[in-house]
């Protein structure tokens, strides 16, 4: 399975709904790639999510998961353009 991890981009939130630490378990038996910077508002580079697993991917590769997650509910523009 491919895991999305989308970066928040709602005013005031910097947070990341997983970080690196979690992810190095579920990486292991799935594909998971974040956005782009997703992490820099908490500082978390995207070289620490790659040394968990991960791979950096743009929106859209996140998106084209078949999970996306994130903390809060897309916007309704976000829903239009998939």
């Amino acid at each position: 399975m491919r895991i999305g991890i989308a970066a928040e981009n709602r005013p005031g939130e910097k947070r990341v709904i997983i970080q690196p630490p979690q992810i190095n378990k579920i990486a292991k038996k799935h594909e998971v790639i974040v956005e782009k910077e997703a992490g820099l508002g908490i500082d978390i580079t995207d070289n620490a999510f790659m040394k968990a697993g991960c791979k950096i991917g743009s929106r859209r590769e996140v998106y084209d998961c078949d999970l996306v997650v994130r903390i809060k509910e897309p916007s309704f523009e976000e829903i239009a353009t998939r």
